[in-house]
């Protein structure tokens, strides 16, 4: 009677230790999966640019980021959610232009159509010593000095179907040596007035 309840104990134990080995099977496979979701979160690419790079200046919602192509974009204070488009890198805006204050700035598109397009961008001033360079989606674009700028102020840049990402771009500016002036202690590069992208 003794020998058959110790069997019956062992049984049993033997079967909760499966159950307990089993729950931790399924436990590390539900977090490894949670591991693998974090790296790629399905979010919008304006919650991953502002909460989870913490590159954005203002939260502006999940369509912040929407282009109409075609539109001309204004970079000054009239144009009030201009912001919620830009990175760090981005001075205040002012009534003719937003400087450049640092050495990188980003602008962020989305809904773009995934063919070669051109960027207009309408420049007030050049204060970097160097070049200025354009990067897309970490792409090189181009390059632009003060001296090689056209008489109408328009820097035009080719966008390759292939740099664009399902529509969406991170156009980054690099200014090589951006200067300050003895009334103005910013790290001044350019001075963008208008952005545009067509065909």
């Amino acid at each position: 009677m003794i020998k058959i309840k110790f069997l019956e104990i062992i049984s049993i134990n033997r079967i909760i230790n499966a159950l307990l080995y089993l729950l931790s099977f399924f436990l590390l496979t539900f977090y490894l999966f949670l591991l693998i979701l974090s790296t790629r979160p399905q979010v919008s690419l304006e919650y991953q640019t502002y909460y989870i790079q913490k590159e954005l200046k203002n939260w502006g919602g999940n369509s912040s980021f929407s282009y109409t192509l075609g539109t001309p974009l204004l970079i000054n204070d009239s144009n009030v959610t201009i912001n919620t488009r830009m990175s760090a890198g981005w001075s205040h805006l002012e009534t003719d232009g937003c400087w450049t204050d640092g050495y990188n700035a980003k602008l962020w598109f989305k809904d773009l159509p995934d063919k070669n397009l051109t960027v207009y961008i309408e420049i007030a001033d050049i204060l970097a010593t160097k070049s200025i360079t354009a990067y897309g989606n970490g792409q090189l674009l181009g390059n632009i000095t003060r001296s090689a700028l056209a008489s109408d102020n328009i820097w035009l840049i080719d966008l390759p179907e292939r740099v664009l990402s399902h529509g969406e771009l991170e156009l980054r500016f690099q200014i090589n040596e951006p200067q300050s002036t003895p009334t103005d202690s910013r790290k001044l590069g350019v001075k963008i007035r208008k952005v545009l992208i067509d065909e």
